[in-house]
Formats: C-alpha cells, sequence, structure tokens
C-alpha cells in the first residue's frame, strides 16, 4: 500500500531556498481555492486562461519560476477573476517590477566599475 504525505515545502527547505516567485504563486492556487473554484476547468476560467496554463499555475510547474506578463495581463483583464486573486497578482508583479529595478540598478553600477 502506498501511502502519499503532503509536505509543507517552505517548512521543510527553509524559505531561503524556494524562489520568492513561487512562494507568491502558489497564494494564487490558495485564492481560487477559498473564493470557491476547486476544479481546473473553473480554475482556468476564473483566471481567462487556458486549462494548461491554469494548470502550470496551480501546480507551480513554471518552466521560468515566474509568469509571463502576457499571462499576467490576461488575469488582470478578466471580469471574472476573483479579487483576492487580483490583489495577489498585483503584489506580485509589484514585488517583481520592484526586485527588477534593483537588479537593473546593480548591473549598472557594476558596468560602471569594470570602466
Amino acid at each position: 500500500m502506498i501511502r502519499a504525505e503532503l509536505v509543507d515545502v517552505e517548512a521543510s527547505m527553509g524559505s531561503d531556498k524556494i524562489p520568492k516567485d513561487l512562494i507568491e504563486l502558489g497564494r494564487i492556487s490558495e485564492a481560487l481555492i477559498s473564493s470557491g473554484y476547486t476544479s481546473l476547468d473553473k480554475q482556468a476560467e476564473a483566471l481567462g486562461v487556458h486549462r494548461s496554463t491554469a494548470w502550470v499555475i496551480i501546480k507551480n510547474k513554471h518552466k521560468l519560476g515566474r509568469l509571463s506578463a502576457k499571462t499576467v495581463y490576461r488575469i488582470l483583464g478578466n471580469p471574472q477573476t476573483p479579487p483576492a486573486v487580483r490583489t495577489i497578482v498585483q503584489q506580485y508583479m509589484t514585488k517583481r517590477s520592484a526586485r527588477k529595478l534593483r537588479l537593473g540598478s546593480s548591473f549598472k553600477e557594476l558596468s560602471q566599475n569594470k570602466k
């Protein structure tokens, strides 16, 4: 008999070893379920994306560990997106933009120091 156990990945690995984007994106799945969207078809409809894209978001199987801009625009542009999900995606984009700005300024400093 095979026994399946749920593991708290963040606690077992330490939150510093899990990319922050994946932790943030896991909240989308939680928000969908708490908003009553329990089936994959309903979740895809609520997000305004294809079923396969919804599966990738729900399962945290992102190729790049983040959502593409196109996917974010689809989710935020969808009138059926639940408010809880919309808030999480907006927070995710704000944090991601801030991180990009920090990385960009660090890169400029490095390139200026090499000159």
